[in-house]
């Protein structure tokens, strides 16, 4: 480090840690060395070396995981083509050389919020089941999914749900053949910015969903949480001359 270039300090070790991922060809969800290793290797105060990867966790080239260290981020956000009809996330993984990977929040019954119910179909005051996860790009947490069932599908308490949803969802007979959803624009709280790695207040992409099966009935309504930065949606629209 030079104490006399006009760079700030940070800044330099920011500069070093990148040529580091690259001269020890680091893959996206490696552990990065501790502040301490880091600190010491480069002659800085450990503030100085929070502050670097601050600056590259703002790039989004590094990422924290509380309690468990500082991770190479998916350096491209991976992408669905709206155009292209529904992919799941682990398909889109998959086809990106990606590995998706899940935690699970919950799966319970519960009281359906009256405006669940009715996107399923469902009296007022019914009973429903909620199933949370959040989902994970080479160990980057990507977004929070709030998915909603009714109890006819409890065969999702005897699944494995660190997989894919569709796949389950086709192997119980309960295919989803269309769907819709609504895109706006949210602000973190302190438990999702927690869960996702993010400052409180970070801009999310909600998007609330239903899906069909063929007869047109509802499967599940969804409300998911994405991290823009991490995984963005393209809308394809063509206009015919008149």
């Amino acid at each position: 480090m030079d104490i006399n270039d006009g760079t700030p300090l940070y800044q330099q070790v920011a500069e070093q840690l990148m040529l580091y991922i690259h001269e020890h060809s680091l893959n996206p969800g490696q552990r990065m060395p501790s502040e301490k290793e880091l600190s010491d290797t480069y002659g800085v105060s450990r503030i100085t070396v929070r502050k670097a990867l601050e600056l590259l966790s703002s790039d989004n080239i590094v990422v924290k995981q509380q309690g468990k260290g500082t991770f190479v981020a998916s350096m491209m956000p991976m992408q669905r083509n709206m155009k292209e009809g529904l992919s799941s996330f682990t398909e889109i993984c998959r086809s990106s050389g990606i590995e998706p990977s899940t935690k699970v929040l919950g799966l319970e019954i519960v009281d359906l919020p009256a405006r669940v119910a009715a996107s399923l179909e469902l009296p007022n005051n019914s009973k429903g089941i909620v199933m949370k996860r959040i989902r994970y790009a080479d160990n980057v947490p990507v977004m929070i999914e709030t998915n909603y069932f009714p109890v006819k599908s409890s065969f999702l308490f005897y699944e494995d749900l660190k997989g894919s949803l569709h796949e389950i969802l086709r192997k119980n007979g309960a295919a989803i053949h269309a769907w819709t959803s609504v895109l706006e624009v949210c602000m973190s709280n302190q438990e999702e910015a927690s869960h996702l790695q993010i400052p409180v207040g970070e801009p999310l992409l909600l998007l609330d969903g239903r899906y069909f099966n063929k007869k047109k009935k509802p499967i599940y309504v969804s409300k998911d949480l994405v991290v823009t930065d991490r995984f963005k949606y393209s809308i394809y629209s063509s206009v015919s001359a008149t």
